[in-house]
C-alpha cells in the first residue's frame, strides 16, 4: 500500500482531562490514503483501441486519520472517465470507498496523467498515476 505524506493544512484538538487531573491533547485529522489491489502507485489500463475499447479499474480512497474527511471532487486526465458519476462524499474514520475509472482513448498516443482527489484532508496522499 502506498502512503506519502504531505503537510498538514488544517489541525483541530480534542482536549480530554482524565480521574487523575491529567490533560491529554489529541490532534484531529483526516488522513487520505489511495490505494490499488495490487498495492502499485500506479494504475495501468495497458491497452485500449481508440473509439472502440473500454478499459475499466478501480482503486480505493480510505480515511486513516481521526476525524471525518470530505472528499469535494475528483480530477481526471484527458481519456480517463468515472466508470460511475463521482459526487461529493463524506467518510467516517476507517471507511473507505471504491472508485472505478474508465479508460476510453479516442486516438492512438501515450494517456499519461495525474488523478488529483481534493478533500479537507490534513495529510497523506491525493494523487494517482494513471497510464493508458
Amino acid at each position: 500500500m502506498l502512503t506519502v505524506l504531505s503537510a498538514c493544512s488544517k489541525e483541530e484538538e480534542v482536549t480530554s482531562t482524565d480521574t487523575n487531573q491529567n490533560t491529554n491533547t489529541t490532534p484531529q485529522l483526516s488522513e487520505i490514503q489511495i490505494s490499488l489491489a495490487d498495492e502499485s502507485n500506479e494504475l495501468s489500463f495497458n491497452w485500449g483501441f481508440p473509439n472502440h475499447d473500454v478499459v475499466k479499474r478501480s482503486f480505493s480512497i480510505s480515511n486513516k486519520g481521526n476525524k471525518p474527511l470530505t472528499i469535494s471532487s475528483i480530477d481526471l486526465p484527458e481519456g480517463y472517465s468515472f466508470t460511475n458519476s463521482f459526487s461529493q462524499t463524506k467518510l467516517n474514520q476507517s471507511a473507505s470507498i471504491d472508485i472505478s475509472i474508465s479508460f476510453s482513448p479516442s486516438e492512438v498516443k501515450d494517456y499519461k496523467g495525474t488523478l488529483k482527489v481534493n478533500s479537507d484532508a490534513n495529510s497523506g496522499i491525493n494523487t494517482l498515476s494513471l497510464v493508458g
